[in-house]
């Protein structure tokens, strides 16, 4: 169980760094940057909020598997989110930028983790 947990906390991590970072690519300035932003994680708190009543939805005293179909209507809501981020307006890197590897961008990530103020929220 102890991976599922892992497992399920690091896709949040990646799908959270990667929704801030399309953020900067579909924003023209810093008040809509902002505002985007703070929809977002207000559409984020209410999902968290509702995720108890979807579950308890599905709970059917009679049958203990149905509850299980709740997973149904998350992956369509899925599948929603995975449309939108492929029709949103990304805009392609910037020209003249050198580009590196992934593998390179993957260890200068790492690199960031030990700066002090990521520490700090760290610890």
């Amino acid at each position: 169980m102890l991976h599922v947990l892992a497992i399920v906390g690091c896709g949040f991590a990646v799908v959270k760094v990667s929704v801030y970072s399309i953020i900067g690519q579909v924003t023209e300035d810093a008040n809509s940057h902002s505002s985007l932003l703070s929809t977002i994680e207000g559409i984020f708190m209410v999902g968290v909020l509702s995720g108890y009543w979807v579950f308890t939805a599905f709970i059917d005293p009679v049958d203990s598997n149905a509850w299980l179909n709740v997973y149904y209507v998350l992956a369509a809501l899925t599948l929603l989110v995975i449309i939108s981020v492929v029709i949103a307006p990304i805009k392609p890197a910037i020209k003249g930028q050198k580009s590196n590897s992934g593998w390179n961008d993957f260890i200068a990530m790492l690199k960031l983790t030990y700066q002090p103020l990521v520490l700090i929220f760290y610890y």
